[in-house]
């Protein structure tokens, strides 16, 4: 006979949110490697504090290869000025992270058909 345990965190990444936005705390961050390695990731945990997405866990890649997408979005939102016509070169310190708050917005996607939540912009908490 096998057993299964299923954390209350492990239930928690189950939860689809209502769509929207949603203050989410930085929990973790790291940089490793992308699944081809060439190139590095710089992955964001992240926690839900507000409303629907309190304690449901979020995360996000921020690909070397792409990294306006969501890089610039998390930096504003983390009171980086920013301007567009000069660049910047961002420096993620985990210790300097964990703990902010910002605000996500939410969409439910898919992987693998099933729903997801998906964190698709950020904004000051």
């Amino acid at each position: 006979m096998g057993k299964l345990f299923i954390s209350p965190r492990d239930m928690k990444m189950g939860k689809i949110v209502k769509p929207g936005w949603h203050v989410v705390e930085i929990t973790n961050y790291v940089e490793e490697p992308n699944k081809n390695q060439d190139a590095n990731n710089h992955v964001f945990d992240f926690v839900g504090v507000s409303a629907d997405a309190e304690n449901v866990p979020f995360k996000i890649w921020i690909s070397e290869k792409a990294p306006a997408i969501l890089g610039v979005p998390l930096a504003k939102a983390l009171g980086q000025v920013i301007n567009e016509d000069e660049g910047l070169t961002l420096e993620f310190v985990k210790e300097n992270l964990v703990g902010k708050k910002v605000k996500a917005n939410v969409v439910t996607g898919s992987y693998n058909n099933r729903p997801k939540n998906e964190i698709t912009d950020f904004a000051p908490a």
